[in-house]
């Protein structure tokens, strides 16, 4: 199972539209870590929203850190580069 900042590097690094900004990727992320979440067991299906609710203002601050300065998800991959 991917960590939250893995899945977060990889949707920055894989995402689909460069032109959008890197904060549009946070419902891919979420959606995707909250896969994680229900196949790995880790969280009872009933708390599942609960736990998104709270990791989506961190993931949104991660995102934010790791693309900071960059305007589009494009700027973002060249800066990596």
């Amino acid at each position: 199972m991917k960590g939250l900042i893995e899945t977060i590097d990889h949707h920055l690094m894989n995402a689909l539209v460069e032109t959008d900004s890197p904060a549009t990727v946070l419902d891919d992320v979420l959606a995707e870590y909250a896969e994680q979440l229900r196949i790995g067991g880790n969280v009872p299906a009933q708390f599942i929203d609960d736990v998104l609710e709270e990791l989506s203002d961190l993931a949104l601050e991660i995102i934010r850190k790791r693309t900071y300065g960059c305007l589009t998800i494009a700027s973002f991959r060249d800066r990596k580069r």
